[in-house]
């Protein structure tokens, strides 16, 4: 798959989660790297020059990869040359070679292909790191996650925003990031009518797309700013389009945070792992994208996963700012499950969960949230859309969506829009439904999502698993 008319993109409503609670998508760590991590003082640390775009979830449509850019900003006054971009042949050399050099005050669109994602492996994600000099000839490097998930494009819903988006500053006046925009169904032609901001906080300087048309299976990656003021704000971004025969409107929300004091670690997905091959094994990118150097930090495994050390890059007692460390691991050949690797370190405690399956015994579903968390706004309500796929190796009958557990809170839920419930899920195939919230007491709280069914491997048995916490948040409008 290629971008429509197309720019870039970045991933971090999941920044917010660090900062507020335990998260189930987001996982922290940190350690030495060969360069990004290095804690040396000829590294630039107080504020980056470069950064690149926090990004939002890039769309993967059917079984082509997604080809689109990311913003590479140069936040100072002078122009920088010799910037270097590494990311496993992820990133487009003739676009690197492009963006080596920088005006100031300017940005770069640096373009990049998303993997061949096999279907059972869901999503995914790429470290890209940039190495410049500054002006007083230290080495400034910055990192940045994109990750990348399949998503289930056959039905038509118009022009639709694949999920939100955190906002920061990395230290500078004014931050930057991209959310992704793409087309459902297939063999439609979508005209955008328009796109709205609830805040005038926030503005659209990439990408917008309003008065024009988008095809079904193209991405358009829309990029957006907000000046860093001392408050936590929220900002909706509302996309109405339509085709031939009806109209559409499509929601995200992008929350901007313009502190990012001490150390703050994130992370991308990791792939669906199957077991069923020989020493099967997983990697998690960490990026500090905090001020300040993370320290003490510890990595704590699940049952079954065993942490691997002595690559040049994986993750060890401490991370610089806007550095990046690996957390290679191994999982017991055969089994299957699905539980978090937890990090600790000094100012915070992140999870991760991570999942594997074993493809020739036994179903196992992935459950996805989109957008996660679910960010209650001033009305005090929010929705999500969950996306069960069947990663496993049977086919499961009689599907059932069980009831969303509150596990603290006072907000009262509801599901809408259910093809799950009654259907037969075939291994790769996917359902949906959406959760409703509704809370105007509470700031945050923990819903528990289900699923169950029936296998058969010569008879017929349950099954019944927990697979995702949503977690829920209402912020204000303090812009």
């Amino acid at each position: 798959m290629t971008e429509y008319n197309g720019l870039g993109a970045n991933s971090r409503l999941k920044l917010l989660l660090s900062i507020i609670v335990v998260i189930l998508t987001i996982t922290g760590c940190s350690g030495i790297s060969n360069s990004a991590s290095s804690g040396s003082s000829a590294l630039e640390a107080a504020g980056s020059s470069i950064t690149i775009d926090n990004a939002g979830i890039v769309p993967v449509l059917g079984n082509s990869p997604t080809t689109t850019v990311i913003y590479v900003h140069n936040n100072s006054n002078t122009e920088i040359r010799g910037i270097i971009y590494s990311s496993e042949s992820f990133i487009s050399e003739i676009s690197a070679k492009g963006c080596s050099v920088i005006p100031a005050k300017q940005s770069c669109p640096l373009q990049f292909t998303t993997p061949n994602i096999p279907s059972r492996e869901v999503q995914g994600s790429k470290l890209i790191t940039a190495t410049y000099a500054t002006q007083s000839g230290a080495r400034g490097i910055f990192n940045q996650i994109i990750t990348y998930r399949k998503v289930d494009n056959l039905v038509q819903h118009g022009a639709l925003l694949n999920s939100g988006v955190q906002i920061s500053g990395f230290n500078n006046r004014d931050g930057y990031a991209t959310l992704y925009l793409f087309g459902s169904g297939n063999n439609q032609v979508y005209k955008i009518n328009s796109i709205t901001i609830n805040n005038l906080g926030v503005k659209i300087v990439q990408g917008d797309m309003t008065d024009r048309q988008l095809q079904s299976n193209y991405v358009q990656a829309v990029e957006v700013m907000a000046p860093m003021v001392k408050r936590i704000f929220t900002a909706k971004l509302t996309v109405h389009s339509q085709n031939s025969l009806l109209q559409y409107q499509s929601n995200a929300v992008v929350n901007v945070e313009p502190s990012i004091d001490g150390a703050i670690l994130t992370s991308g997905e990791v792939p669906l792992i199957d077991t069923s091959v020989k020493s099967p094994e997983g990697k998690l990118f960490i990026v500090n994208a905090g001020n300040e150097s993370a320290n003490n930090i510890s990595i704590t495994p699940p049952t079954g996963i065993t942490i691997e050390s002595g690559e040049s890059d994986a993750c060890g007692v401490s991370l610089a700012s806007y550095g990046s460390c690996t957390i290679y691991f191994t999982i017991s050949q055969g089994s299957s499950g699905s539980d978090d690797i937890s990090v600790s370190y000094n100012g915070g405690s992140l999870k991760h969960t991570v999942t594997w399956y074993n493809s020739k015994d036994g179903p196992l579903l992935q459950m996805i949230a989109d957008p996660n968390p679910m960010v209650l706004l001033t009305d005090g309500s929010a929705s999500t859309v969950v996306t069960v796929t069947n990663v496993g190796g049977y086919n499961l009958e009689s599907v059932t969506i069980l009831a969303p557990v509150l596990i603290s809170g006072s907000a009262t839920t509801s599901i809408e829009s259910d093809t799950c419930t009654g259907a037969t899920l075939l291994v790769n195939n996917s359902c949906t439904y959406k959760v409703l919230v509704d809370d105007n007491v509470e700031e945050s709280g923990f819903i528990n999502l289900g699923v169950e069914g029936y296998y058969s491997v010569g008879s017929v048995s349950k099954y019944s698993r927990l697979l995702f916490w949503a977690i829920y948040r209402r912020l204000l409008l303090l812009y």
